[in-house]
C-alpha cells in the first residue's frame, strides 16, 4: 500500500505542472499641448515723412507664427504703449512728447494650427495719414504694439 501511494504522489507531481501563466496589458500614453510661438515680428515702418508732400503713407508687416497641429489659435494686436483711449487712436511718440496718429488692421485673427513644420502668417497693414503729420514736430516716432497669439 505504502508503494502504492508513493506511485500516486510521484505521478501527480510528475503529471501536473505547477506553474499558471498569464497576461497583462500596459497602456503608453502622451499628451500633446497645444502652443504657438512666434518666428519673425518685424518693425512696421512708415519710413521718412515729408510734410511738404502730405498725402497718406501705407505700411505692411509679415509676422509669422506656428500652433501645435489641430489647436485653435486666436491673435490680437494690442493698442500699442502710447494709445489714447479718449479717442481711441493709436499714436507714436517723439521724445519731445509730440504724437502722431496711425491706424493698424486687422486687430485680431484665428483659426487652426498646422503645426510646427508649416509656418504661418499673418498680414498687417498699416495707414498713417498726411493729416496727421503735416504739423508734426520734427524727430522720430515710435510705439510697441504687443502681439499675443494663444491657442
Amino acid at each position: 500500500m505504502r508503494k502504492q501511494v508513493l506511485a500516486v504522489l510521484a505521478a501527480t507531481l510528475l503529471g501536473s505542472s505547477a506553474f499558471a501563466a498569464d497576461n497583462a496589458n500596459v497602456q503608453v500614453l502622451a499628451n500633446v499641448q497645444g502652443t504657438c510661438k512666434f518666428l519673425a515680428a518685424p518693425d512696421v515702418n512708415f519710413g521718412t515723412l515729408d510734410p511738404g508732400a502730405g498725402g497718406d503713407v501705407n505700411a505692411k508687416t509679415d509676422v509669422s507664427f506656428w500652433c501645435t497641429k489641430g489647436a485653435n489659435y486666436t491673435l490680437n494686436v494690442g493698442n500699442g504703449a502710447n494709445f489714447d483711449s479718449a479717442t481711441t487712436a493709436r499714436r507714436m511718440k517723439s521724445a519731445t512728447g509730440d504724437y502722431i496718429k496711425y491706424e493698424l488692421s486687422p486687430v485680431n485673427a484665428s483659426g487652426i494650427g498646422t503645426g510646427r513644420s508649416t509656418p504661418l502668417t499673418f498680414s498687417m497693414n498699416a495707414l498713417l495719414r498726411g493729416s496727421d503729420y503735416i504739423d508734426a514736430t520734427v524727430g522720430e516716432y515710435q510705439d510697441t504694439v504687443q502681439l499675443t497669439v494663444t491657442p
